[in-house]
């Protein structure tokens, strides 16, 4: 017979192992992006905005406020992947919950006939 408790048990550790590696997905996706963002602020204020800026801090105050800008709507698509490809897995992790309950009254009912 089927220990369905084991199979369970075993599919919810899978999950907490992927939910782990996800986590640390996220915050390395979340930190190369802002870095990246960081570094091309730099570049465009140190060639572009700071030779014609007046007012320098100024300057630098609001190419940190481009950078922010750029950062809010990347973060929450990278985070929104991770959500579905989560979400995806806990869909299949429930089919399978479900096919392996029914395949195991299956084999109890059979067991019953004969």
């Amino acid at each position: 017979m089927i220990d369905l408790n084991l199979i369970k048990d075993i599919i919810n550790l899978i999950q907490i192992i992927i939910s782990a590696k996800m986590k640390e997905k996220i915050i390395k996706d979340l930190i190369i992006s802002y870095l990246a963002i960081i570094f091309i602020m730099l570049i465009i204020t140190y060639f572009l905005i700071y030779p014609l800026a007046v007012d320098k801090g100024t300057a630098i105050a609001t190419m940190f406020g481009w950078s922010a800008g750029l950062f809010a709507p990347l973060s929450a698509f990278v985070l929104l992947n991770a959500w579905k490809e989560q979400n995806n897995f806990m869909v299949k992790r429930d089919l399978m919950i479900n096919t392996l309950e029914y395949l195991d009254e299956v084999s109890r009912s059979i067991g019953q006939i004969y």
